[in-house]
């Protein structure tokens, strides 16, 4: 995982697709909501509306801030002519008002203060959770295989432990384009992606990368073999512009 701070180089990231993945992390304490409405659809403000609590939909609405802002600068289009709808299992996907253009794939997650969006030129899944103690042990009997609650169990670091594995699968789920599967147990992530599940559902040859974002803040990214994951973190100012 390759940390570029705050100094994005937008030309010719899309290009460097062909080679990288590229997550961008914000903290959305700072950003205005507002700012955003203004492009968001009428079809995400009534989903927006649909939250119980107000941080949710914030959390959703910059999420989808963030990705369009991205895809914009990618493709020297205004965000106004991206729409984000509904793919395979629910998996967002872009497409323009104006013209037919092959978009990157992407992928959204949220939690707490952050949102990060990851992009790729092939399937890519991201998952981050802020990581609290909320009776993971329990947890972990209902969702982890023997090995990984093996590993779980013994692990100094079990909190730390049970989120990575948890942010594995969300990840590696989501880079397949499924939803929650039955029975998460059949998966099996504690050494790395569990290549017999990937080949019932895809040819891709695919990675696991867990890395902190920031304190309290595990994030899991699921994405091609080849390619070299680079993270990046957006001013609040750069999507307050929008």
């Amino acid at each position: 995982m390759i940390s570029s701070g705050t100094d994005i180089p937008w030309k010719g990231r899309l290009d460097a697709l062909k080679s990288e993945v590229h997550l961008y992390s914000c903290n959305i304490v700072d950003l205005d909501v507002t700012s955003y409405c203004q492009w968001a659809t009428d079809e995400e403000r009534l989903k927006a509306n649909r939250f119980r609590k107000e941080e949710d939909a914030l959390r959703f609405l910059m999420g989808r801030a963030i990705a369009k802002f991205v895809l914009a600068k990618y493709l020297d289009l205004s965000i106004s002519n991206i729409s984000i709808l509904p793919g395979d299992n629910k998996k967002p996907i872009a497409s323009c008002t104006e013209k037919n253009i092959d978009f990157p794939h992407f992928n959204i997650s949220h939690s707490g203060n952050r949102v990060v969006v990851a992009f790729a030129n092939e399937p890519i899944g991201v998952d981050i959770e802020e990581v609290k103690d909320i009776g993971v042990a329990d947890l972990a009997e209902t969702v982890f295989s023997d090995n990984e609650l093996n590993l779980f169990k013994e692990s100094k670091h079990s909190l730390f432990t049970f989120y990575k594995l948890w942010t594995g699968k969300e990840a590696l789920l989501k880079a397949l384009g499924l939803g929650l599967v039955d029975d998460l147990k059949e998966i099996d992530i504690s050494k790395g992606v569990d290549v017999a599940f990937v080949s019932k559902h895809s040819p891709l040859k695919l990675k696991l990368e867990s890395f902190e974002i920031e304190k309290d803040y595990l994030c899991s990214v699921c994405y091609t073999e080849e390619k070299q994951a680079v993270l990046f973190e957006l001013p609040a100012e750069a999507v307050n512009g929008l």
